[in-house]
């Protein structure tokens, strides 16, 4: 019962802390500060249930992670996705079946492609859909290239697995920025960006 409360007790210190840095940025109009509490929140409640099954993927910390390398360069997108990552492991109010490879190897990939970002937007051609893709299937590769050193034994079903969740990532990835992308963009004084639509899948591979 005290290990229970213990594990909830840290969930809501880091949900509070989140929070109350959210408001302070928004009382004292610090938009990045405000924003990227927000995204820590949104990593709280969306990633948090990946950690504890292994069934489907829930992308979020990802698409938040290529808004900011778009708003801010990839030092600050980078610092995020990789602490995202194993905050939410370390926090996780239901336990956690993610192991410490699985973490090394998602925040790493994020952070690694997130390095790249600079390229993929280029490329993308200020298309927010086409830099997602681009994000998505480098990142994929990263992660191949890491679980060959990490996951010999087992390499082809985590391919498999990577290979499976790929098009849930895409499909979330989009709804997201669908809902919310150009607006933050915007809103940070980001012009030139244009949706697009899935339709470049085919260009793209």
């Amino acid at each position: 019962m005290a290990g229970r409360a213990l594990v909830m007790g840290k969930f809501w210190t880091v949900l509070t802390f989140f929070t109350l840095l959210a408001m302070v940025g928004l009382i004292q109009g610090r938009s990045m500060l405000t924003l990227i509490s927000l995204m820590y929140i949104g990593a709280l409640f969306f990633r948090i249930p990946d950690t504890w099954q292994e069934v489907v993927t829930i992308e979020f910390v990802g698409t938040a992670g290529m808004l900011l390398a778009i708003i801010s360069g990839p030092l600050i997108a980078m610092f995020y996705v990789f602490t995202a990552q194993w905050i939410t492991r370390f926090v996780s109010p239901f336990g956690s079946l993610e192991d410490y490879n699985d973490t090394f190897i998602e925040s790493s990939s994020y952070a690694a492609t997130i390095l790249l970002s600079p390229i993929l937007i280029t490329i993308s051609e200020n298309v927010l859909l086409s830099f997602m893709l681009h994000f998505m299937i480098v990142k994929f590769i990263i992660t191949q290239f890491l679980n060959f050193f990490i996951y010999r034994t087992a390499l082809i079903t985590e391919f498999f697995y990577d290979l499976v969740s790929l098009p849930f990532e895409i499909f979330q990835s989009q709804l997201l920025l669908s809902l919310f992308g150009l607006s933050i963009l915007s809103s940070f004084g980001v012009d030139g960006w244009t949706l697009g639509s899935l339709d470049i899948i085919s260009k793209v591979i």
